[in-house]
């Protein structure tokens, strides 16, 4: 497949669009301080953070991913998001549902690869350490996910729309900073893996090869809690 190769944003844009998410964020934390004794008033004295009940947390993502092809392997970078809502059953564990989103740039190794996009959803499992006392709270967690690799291709003409989708499965761990008891800063890492093998181009079964994708994504974000 050969032509025009769709394009990420600009470095410019990517920069801007990450500004403006840290000042939401700054924004969200400068009001979430200035109600935090009320906050903890009504969550209960010495209570400085949560684990039970639902939650919902968004990242913005930066992402690597190293895929190896008949032996050779090239590691490509990108930008995207993931959003989750999880449930806290106490004791620290939790069970919850992730989408992540990445588009990543491909187009250093030539214009036989063009951009794509890594996408996931998965259900997980993590346990967040120490209690609710503190408001710096560590946690582990696994995944399992259908993974979906996906590009856009141009052929003269013809626009051709080629993917591949594997279950992976992943671990990561990360640290939830409380500002209130119910909202908390959170930056992680999670790597995942996975091989694709069934290609698809427009709906229609292709023979590729076998194309094995580890990623890393670090997340910085938010996680609010209901209860």
């Amino acid at each position: 497949m050969s032509g025009e190769i769709p394009h990420l944003p600009s470095e410019a844009v990517v920069t801007r669009r990450v500004l403006a998410v840290a000042v939401v964020l700054g924004a969200l934390f400068s009001s979430s301080f200035s109600s935090s004794l009320s906050a903890q008033a009504v969550a209960g004295p010495g209570i400085m953070s949560r684990s039970k009940g639902f939650s919902v947390g968004v990242s913005g993502t930066d992402t690597s991913v190293s895929t190896t092809n008949s032996d050779e392997k090239r590691t490509q970078y990108g930008y995207g998001y993931q959003v989750e809502g999880a449930f806290g059953f106490g004791r620290g564990f939790a069970i919850g549902v992730e989408y992540s989103y990445s588009n990543i740039n491909n187009s250093e190794h030539g214009a036989a690869y063009p951009p794509y996009t890594l996408s996931h959803v998965g259900l997980i499992g993590r346990y967040i350490f120490r209690d609710d006392t503190k408001r710096a709270r560590p946690y582990a967690e696994g995944v399992v996910s259908q993974r979906q690799i996906q590009l856009d291709s141009t052929d003269s003409a013809d626009e051709t729309d080629v993917k591949s989708t594997s279950l992976g499965v992943g671990v990561g761990f990360g640290v939830a900073i409380f500002a209130t008891p119910r909202l908390a800063l959170d930056f992680s890492g999670q790597t995942g893996f996975g091989t694709f093998t069934e290609w698809k181009a427009d709906d229609r079964d292709v023979a590729a090869g076998d194309v094995s994708a580890s990623s890393f994504i670090l997340r910085l974000g938010a996680r609010f809690y209901f209860r």
